[in-house]
Parts: C-alpha cells; structure tokens; sequence
C-alpha cells in the first residue's frame, strides 16, 4: 500500500510539471512515461494515471494565464484569456477545477452504462463515424458568423493535419498543437500591456455539482468517438443548447478534459481500444482486467481531489509572479521555450509545420472564428481514415 500510494504521490507531483508548462501535452506526457521501464508495472500504471489527471487539472494554468493578447482581441481568444483580462484568471481556473471534479464525481456511476454501450455498439461505430465528423463540423461551422472563413481555416487545419500526420515527423501532434493553439496567443500577447489586470481573489460564479452530470455524459459519448475532442462537443452543445457564457464554457470544457481521461480507462477495459494517450501508455504496461480498472479508477479520483487542491495553490503563485513581471517578457520567453521544445522533439521539419499552423491560426483569430475549427488537422484525417480513403 505504500508503496502504491508513492507512486500515486509521485505522478501527481510529474504531473503538476508538465501541467504547469505550457505547450506539453497530456498525451505526449504519458505516452513518455511509459518508456521509464519498472519491475512495478501495477505502480508505474499508477504513475501514469495519476500523472494525466493531475495534468488535466494543472493545464488550465498555462492555458489561461499565458498568451492572452490585448483586451481589443478578446471576442477572438479563448474564454480563459478573457476572463483573465477582466481580473478573473483565478475565477476562470477554479471554474474548470469544478467542472473537472464534478464531472468526475458523476462519471463514475456512469461507468456502468457506458461500459454496456461500447460493448454492444463499439464495432457498428466505425460504419457511422464519418457522417458523426460531417455533423459536428456543419454544426460548428453554423455557429460561426463568418462561416466562410471558419470553412477556409477547417480546410487548411484538415489538409495540413493529413499531410503531417502521415508523415515521418516524431511527435506530430505536438507541432500542430503547439502551433494551432500555444505560439498564437502568445505572440499576440507581446503586443498587450506589460502587467496583466489586478486580479480578484473573490469568486463570482457558482455552479452546483449537477451541472457536471452533462459534461459527465458528454465525456462519454466522446470516449466512443475518436477524433473528436472537448472543444468540439463544447462548440456543437453551443450551437444545441444557446450560446454558453465564458464561465460555462470552461467549466464544460474542463470536465471533458478530466472525464475524457476517466471514460479511456473504461474503453480500455472494455474494448481494448485506446482513445487517450494514457490509454496507449497503459496498454503498453498492464492486462486491463475488472481489477486494474477499479484499482486505476480509485488512483484517478484520490488523484483529482488532490489535484484541484494543488492547482488552486499553484495559480495564487502564479497570480502573484505574473503580477511583478512583465507579462510581454513572459510571453516571450515562453515562446523561445516552445521553439525550442518542437525543434528539439519534432525536429525542423516540425517547428516549420508549427510556425504554419500558428499562421493559419492567427489568419482565423483575426477572422474572429474560434481556434476549435483548427482541430479539423484531427478530425479530417480520421474522416478520411473511416471511409477507407
């Protein structure tokens, strides 16, 4: 038990570090983590769960508080940012903490539908996903003023994706993500203030433990579709449901994130089928049994509590440096680190599909369409894959 609760303590804390830099991503992260070879396999699958939910709570720091640009720009950026520029960054990261923890709270009695779900339906899935990717591209697209120029950004994304994705480069993933959704905000950033706004320590919001019941059910659905994300769900539920307010769309958008990584754990099991790169990692380690599941499961909720606990600490420290230093100086220099990171990872041929990616998305900012539409680099590629193209 000690030594489990080790590994449990020493994930959370690698997790805390990747979360906090901006530009790692969760999958790339536990993909790694598998290669540290163990004579535990039990306490390394430990390791990486506990490792990618931690990250998933963590992120939203760098997400929210770097690369917001100037308050002109914020119709075009990411909620997180704008809140940020009105004073609320701490709001905007607790805000997710909760939909993280409530969704993880309902996810678990959800576990048990899903699971009959994927069984019956998983292998009649692949026959109607390409019309599910048509669906959720028109719908993202309808929501969108310009729908001309969310279509040009799809497209570019979609064919950018297919030519990259299929290619040599190591790490691909990281260089269009990186480029799509990190290096835009940040440059943008070095045309803002030196400081960002005082921040408020007082919480505004408030959201029951209910509203994590649709994220919940949402993180599940997704876990039978690969290819589309949380971003996507939160556009298309958008365009359903009425226009979500910043505040609802972070607190949806970071319960995906974490139910996302809980429903994986469930595919696994179930169909032995991977849709995180947690997932891939565990596959790698450990045999997938009713056990190991229950086992992962109790690592992932003893993880998330701590994690939003952690995050909350970590983001009052942050405020704080952010606050002293000028923000232009640590976007720039949180620019030079992700050049260097894709360089070093994915190589030159990488940094220069990041630097188009970041072109394209910076053409759709200044269209003032959302950056989700980049995601197309994923979903048009799997489209193409389902229709044996």
């Amino acid at each position: 038990m000690i030594e489990e609760a080790s590994w449990l303590f020493g994930g959370i804390i690698a997790g805390a570090i990747s979360g906090i830099m901006p530009g790692i991503h969760a999958n790339t992260v536990a993909v790694v983590a598998a290669y540290f070879q163990s004579g535990n396999s039990t306490g390394l699958a430990i390791f990486i769960v506990a490792m990618g939910i931690t990250h998933s709570f963590v992120d939203a720091i760098p997400s929210i508080f770097l690369g917001a640009p100037t308050e002109e720009e914020s119709l075009a950026i990411l909620p997180g940012h704008e809140l940020l520029l009105k004073g609320k960054g701490l709001e905007a990261v607790q805000i997710t903490i909760a939909g993280g923890l409530a969704t993880t709270l309902f996810a678990i009695p959800l576990l048990l539908p899903l699971f009959s779900l994927a069984s019956k339906y998983s292998g009649f899935l692949p026959a109607i996903l390409p019309a599910i990717i048509a669906l959720t591209v028109i719908l993202m697209v309808a929501g969108e003023k310009d729908k001309a120029a969310a279509m040009a950004l799809g497209i570019i994304s979609g064919i950018l994706g297919v030519m990259v994705l299929g290619s040599s480069i190591k790490e691909p993933v990281l260089s269009l993500v990186s480029g799509f959704f990190a290096l835009p905000g940040l440059i943008l950033a070095l045309r803002g203030k030196n400081k960002i706004p005082q921040q408020q320590q007082k919480i505004e919001g408030e959201f029951s433990v209910s509203s994590g019941f649709p994220s919940a059910v949402t993180s599940g659905v997704l876990a039978l579709l690969p290819a589309i994300g949380p971003s996507q769900a939160a556009t298309i539920v958008n365009t359903i449901a009425g226009k979500l307010s910043r505040e609802q769309y972070l607190f949806f958008s970071g319960g995906i994130n974490t139910g996302n990584l809980l429903f994986g754990l469930l595919m696994l099991f179930s169909t032995g089928k991977t849709r995180t790169g947690m997932a891939v990692a565990l596959q790698n380690i450990v045999e997938m049994d009713l056990g190991m599941l229950l086992l992962l499961l109790g690592a992932a909720l003893a993880s998330a509590g701590i994690a939003a606990l952690l995050t909350i600490f970590l983001a009052k420290k942050c405020i704080k440096l952010l606050q002293i230093i000028d923000y232009r100086i640590v976007s720039a220099i949180t620019i030079i680190f992700l050049l260097g990171l894709v360089a070093f990872v994915c190589g030159p041929i990488g940094l220069l599909v990041m630097l188009i990616a970041c072109s394209g998305a910076l053409a759709g900012i200044f269209s003032k369409v959302k950056r989700s539409h980049c995601m197309a680099f994923l979903l048009l590629p799997t489209f193409l894959f389902y229709l044996g193209l």
